[in-house]
């Protein structure tokens, strides 16, 4: 039974808006990382957009209450899962194709094979929650 608080919840977000916004913030992030001087700054820019959903999520995903969840269940996808989501960003051609089919479908490539979603991290307790 869905309480008020998760209607109201379910009124005001837009997870398509706030997944977009969310990635704006890491694009941002890393890009700033990667203008520190040297190389340093280009592999912190780099690591950090590949790396950021293995330990929970970037910094776009922790504002917005995002995790990266298993498709079948709604748990947290593990590290291994996250690492491979971002790290076929980095295969030419696939990564403008991925990006196409985000925008037109709302869904990433990646997310399709590896049985994975983006959802609110408070749902995700919610729903542990009721299996204990």
């Amino acid at each position: 039974m869905s309480t008020l608080r998760d209607i109201a919840l379910g009124l005001i977000r837009k997870p398509r808006i706030e997944r977009e916004a969310a990635l704006a913030v890491d694009v941002i992030l890393s890009l700033t990382l990667a203008t520190f001087p040297g190389m340093l700054g280009k592999v912190a820019g780099v690591s950090y957009f590949l790396l950021r959903d293995v330990l929970g999520g970037g910094m776009g995903k922790r504002l917005y209450g995002l995790v990266v969840k298993r498709a079948a269940d709604g748990r947290r996808a593990g590290w291994q899962t996250s690492l491979v989501r971002n790290i076929l960003l980095l295969l030419p051609v696939f990564n403008i194709v991925d990006v196409v089919r985000f925008v037109v479908k709302g869904r990433r490539l990646t997310d399709e094979w590896l049985g994975t979603e983006i959802g609110h991290a408070d749902e995700q307790a919610r729903e542990e929650g009721r299996e204990e």
